[in-house]
């Protein structure tokens, strides 16, 4: 073990109103112990009890109401559970300095092997410490508002001098002025340690706080109030691992060797590995076996020595035994050669991979000369001089594989070291070249002609000067950055600087996800059959913006919103007047917004069918065919206003756009007029209208089967009135007469095609009172409709009897069902 903790916890009356943040405090500690797997022993007091329970009392009531609660012993999760199970809050109280007596008695009692009191229990002697024991420390967690006995504070003094024991404190910030006043508003938002003090005068100090406030003043205590103490102990640790040099020589050329020794600077935190258990009964051992089988009906178990391994290329299996494994593996030793020196622009950052950064400084030591680290600050100094870096090839030890790495020096005042950082070989690594970005100058004579496209992508300079100016208010640090030109030196100096100044130090920020994980844990072990609740990045509201998540956030967050004229809103302001008006995107139900569905519909619909589309000013798709005469840009474009893709029945899919639009409230007239103008497009158009055919007649019978599904008295309607006017525009232009005989036939009419080969002859004649009741159309008029049969002489849509169609290429005839299997 390498410390034992005392925790003394104050739960008499006048901890009422301090109580929960006491217990929660102590909760924190203790899981921050237990996660990061600290070795530590920890003991439990409370005072204020209504029972006495410790090793000093006596019949007199000396250390009185003090109870023992858990004696010294490695940290577990039975102390956890405790405090998250028991109420503590008493109607009694206890001396403070009778706690801590008990307190440091307790820890010399268990830490010591020599005989801890001669005469009295406030009279302690030097001992020795136990093996393994390097820190006995006291944590005091209370308000400070009981009694307290003056009179013990000098023998208390003596004793905790000799024992060599730490004090701390949570509940009071006793190194607080006394005479300091409350902050101003200002004060709170500027960045502290401490936003609560005393604000009391010495003479409406409790003696509790008088005597704590002496003694830990005498012993250098530290003391934190619960605004401080929270917020710090919410945040798990890491587990601790120690730092371990890694000597090697670094190796010039194949006589200079330099010996230096390597540190990890930076390594990326992991959390714990979980281990296997039984559901069952968890504290039973589980141990893992693994056993291969043949995949023969007897599944014959095979030996681990019958396995090989191999690589399979195609239906070849090459084996890949031990040995060959041992063969085709470099033989290496431990080292750090030097490969060559390269200028430092050469090596980009993008480069740097791995998990950990290294550290290396001359290895020597008193009894050697200085020649080790003569010689490897010369290095470092030469290459900082020239700019340049090491490329170096290293290996961790015998069974590593090889690294390339680079060297890049370091000099801090007067520490000269080579920080070392690995790099990607030619296999790690993909290129990427993306377009430059439109310049933002005006353009020159020469190239005076831009594109609209690009002129729209390129800023103004007052958007320029918007950005910079938000940008630069949002600055978290204090001091100004020297690489940027165009920050004002006299505004950092007078006062007028408009950044946040607040410090968020990224050396101490915690990785959320491990913080997630930890909490998980707790919840799961202090709660068994409570639900775990859910992670802030499945909630609705801005996850990032959760302050439990980052440390300091809180704090920065209250500064931007307690200042309602800073210069953070003003260059807020000033950057959304500046820019142009954004409207967001919709998504739809399969996460696709609807914009680049249309843009990407319309695409298709060129590129296969030779349907062009223009996008309207509310980003609808509108689609031009002069063949069609029914289908007017003037009324697609007016037919509504709020009109957005989705609302729109394209050729890829109109169908399915179909059965969207019609379920929507007040849409069915309108999804049958665009269904109307749909069909009438893919049957006339010139290019491709034999391949439209079946995507037509699928249009046809959606729109038919929907209007007997539904019962809609509309849709049926709509549909009669379609296959009437279609009649009618053909007896218009003479291609059929009043008596349904064909007078006169176009071998380039793609209506009188659809009608004669599938309308007359699929039974896609008008809708009957056998179809929807509502109607007045009867079965004998909807055969008349459509009687007597007529034959079309097209020589681009050639039909054969009994409703079949010929195929162009000689092919055998298909039928309409036949289609539409074709469809499915």
């Amino acid at each position: 073990m390498t410390a034992a903790v005392c925790l003394v916890l104050d739960v008499g009356i006048h901890m009422s109103a301090s109580i929960n943040e006491a217990v929660e405090c102590l909760k924190l500690l203790l899981q921050r112990k237990f996660f990061a797997e600290k070795r530590e022993e920890v003991a439990l007091i409370l005072f204020g009890t209504s029972a006495t329970s410790n090793d000093i009392a006596d019949a007199d009531g000396n250390f009185s109401h003090i109870s023992m609660v858990r004696e010294l012993s490695p940290l577990d999760w039975d102390i956890l559970e405790y405090l998250n199970n028991q109420s503590f809050l008493s109607t009694d109280e206890a001396d403070v300095v009778d706690a801590l007596i008990v307190a440091v008695s307790h820890l010399i009692s268990k830490c010591e092997y020599a005989p801890l009191f001669t005469c009295s229990p406030d009279c302690f002697l030097g001992c020795r410490n136990r093996k393994g024991i390097q820190e006995k420390r006291v944590l005091l967690i209370s308000n400070l508002e009981g009694p307290a006995d003056n009179a013990k504070i000098a023998k208390i003094s003596d004793d905790l001098r000799a024992v060599d024991v730490q004090l701390s404190l949570i509940g009071c910030d006793v190194h607080t002025k006394r005479s300091e006043q409350v902050p101003s508003s200002d004060d709170v938002c500027a960045p502290g340690t401490s936003t609560r003090t005393l604000g009391m005068n010495s003479a409406k100090l409790t003696p509790a706080h008088k005597a704590v406030t002496d003694l830990w003043c005498q012993f250098n205590g530290e003391s934190y109030t619960f605004d401080e103490a929270i917020p710090a102990l919410a945040f798990f640790e890491t587990r601790d691992v120690a730092q371990r040099g890694w000597p090697v020589n670094l190796e010039i050329g194949d006589s200079l060797r330099l010996p230096v020794v390597g540190y990890t600077q930076v390594k990326e935190a992991h959390p714990p590995s979980l281990k296997l258990l039984y559901a069952a009964n968890p504290a039973t051992p589980v141990r893992l076996m693994t056993s291969y089988h043949a995949q023969d009906a007897a599944a014959t178990e095979l030996k681990p020595t019958e396995v090989v391994r191999g690589y399979r290329y195609g239906n070849t299996l090459v084996p890949f035994s031990v040995e060959d494994m041992v063969a085709v593996k470099p033989t290496s030793e431990k080292c750090l050669s030097l490969i060559g020196f390269t200028n430092a622009s050469n090596v980009p950052r993008h480069l740097y991979v791995g998990d950990s950064v290294l550290v290396f400084v001359a290895n020597s030591t008193p009894d050697d000369d200085d020649s080790a680290s003569n010689g490897s600050a010369a290095l470092a100094q030469a290459l900082f001089e020239l700019d340049g870096v090491a490329l170096v090839r290293r290996v961790y030890n015998r069974v590593s594989a090889p690294r390339l790495g680079v060297l890049t020096p370091e000099i801090r005042d007067a520490q000269v070291a080579l920080v070392y950082t690995d790099l990607a070989f030619a296999d790690d690594y993909r290129p990427f070249e993306f377009p430059t970005l439109p310049l933002r100058n005006p353009p020159s004579a020469a190239t005076a002609v831009r594109s609209c496209k690009q002129a729209k992508m390129c800023p103004t300079d007052e958007q320029l000067r918007a950005m910079n100016q938000f940008v630069d208010s949002m600055m978290l640090g204090n001091a100004a950055d020297t690489d940027d030109q165009d920050y004002d030196q006299e505004d950092f100096v007078n006062g007028n600087d408009s950044r946040l100044n607040v410090d968020v130090i990224p050396e101490r920020l915690p990785n959320p996800w491990i913080q997630r994980l930890f909490t998980c844990f707790r919840e799961r072990g202090l709660n068994p059959t409570r639900t775990l609740l859910p992670s802030t990045s499945q909630q609705l509201g801005p996850s990032w913006l959760d302050p439990n998540n980052l440390p300091g956030l809180e704090q920065l967050l209250t500064r931007i919103d307690s200042l309602p004229s800073s210069s953070l809103q003003a260059a807020r302001a000033s950057l959304l007047t500046t820019l142009p008006d954004l409207s967001s995107v919709q998504k739809g139900a399969d996460g696709e917004s609807e914009l680049p569905v249309a843009k990407r519909r319309r695409l298709m619909a060129a590129e296969l069918f030779g349907i062009k589309a223009e996008l309207t000013e509310n980003h609808t798709d509108t689609v031009a065919s002069s063949s069609s005469p029914v289908v007017l840009q003037s009324d697609i474009k007016n037919a509504a206003p709020a009109e957005t893709a989705s609302q729109m029945i394209s050729t890829v899919d109109p169908v399915g756009d179909f059965e969207r639009l019609i379920v929507q409230e007040g849409q069915v007239e309108f999804a049958c007029v665009r269904m109307q103008e749909v069909i009438l497009m893919l049957v006339t158009d010139p290019y491709t209208g034999c391949l439209l055919r079946p995507k037509a007649i699928a249009c046809l019978l959606a729109y038919r089967e929907q209007a007997k599904q539904t019962g809609d008295l509309k849709i049926a309607r709509a549909y009669n009135t379609f296959i009437r006017s279609w009649r009618e525009d053909l007896e218009l232009r003479g291609l059929l007469t009043t008596h349904g005989s064909q007078t006169q036939s176009s071998t380039s009419d793609a209506r009188l095609s659809f009608w004669v080969d599938t309308i007359t002859q699929a039974g896609f004649g008008l809708l009957t009172n056998e179809d929807v009741p509502q109607l007045t159309v009867t079965p004998s008029e909807a055969a008349m409709f459509i009687k007597p049969p007529v034959t079309s002489d097209s020589d681009q849509f050639p039909s054969c009897s009994k409703g079949q169609l010929v195929d162009s290429n000689g092919g055998e005839p298909r039928t309409i069902q036949r289609l539409f299997d074709e469809l499915e």
